[in-house]
């Protein structure tokens, strides 16, 4: 649902490593000219100036210019239960690895998320669900579309935004 209504808005939620990714598995060619369709892709999204970017590196390197730049951040210990629940991880060896790996990733990239927190809308995900969070990035949205425009689209923002609210509520409840 998320996905239809953030391609109804023109918008596209980016994440580096599946951007990477795409690339990646889109062509086989030597890292070179690998490099340049990323950044033939990366000036062309530019352009554009339509797209929610989700990310330290890509907030700040990737596409500084995009409409609306989101960092999402949780709790250490959020992170660390989150990646080990990903990774089906029940052993202590591997839970201390997952510790380690991201405390590693978050000493190592410190001054990369000091500096997108200055230019970003910066949400913690800490106590969210997933449902809220989308509704979380889509007032964003919505707000970087309709938020400078007239009365009327304010209303609609705000009716939107109130009715998903509702929606997610009595969804969990149930």
């Amino acid at each position: 649902m998320s996905i239809k209504i953030v391609s109804i808005l023109q918008s596209m939620v980016f994440r580096v490593g599946l951007f990477y990714q795409y690339i990646a598995d889109q062509f086989y060619l030597d890292d070179t000219i690998q490099l340049n369709e990323i950044y033939l892709f990366k000036n062309e999204m530019i352009e554009n100036k339509g797209y929610v970017v989700v990310g330290h590196d890509a907030t700040t390197k990737i596409l500084p210019s995009a409409r609306v730049k989101l960092v999402l951040e949780a709790d250490f210990e959020i992170q660390v239960y989150r990646r080990a629940k990903q990774l089906n991880a029940k052993e202590f060896e591997t839970i201390r690895k997952v510790f380690s790996d991201l405390l590693k990733r978050n000493v190592d990239s410190f001054n990369l998320v000091l500096e997108a927190k200055k230019v970003d809308t910066v949400i913690n995900t800490s106590n969210l669900s997933i449902k809220q969070l989308v509704l979380k990035i889509l007032s964003h949205v919505l707000w970087a579309k309709y938020g400078d425009n007239n009365m009327l689209h304010l209303i609609i923002f705000i009716l939107f935004v109130f009715v998903y609210t509702l929606y997610t509520h009595f969804l969990e409840k149930n």
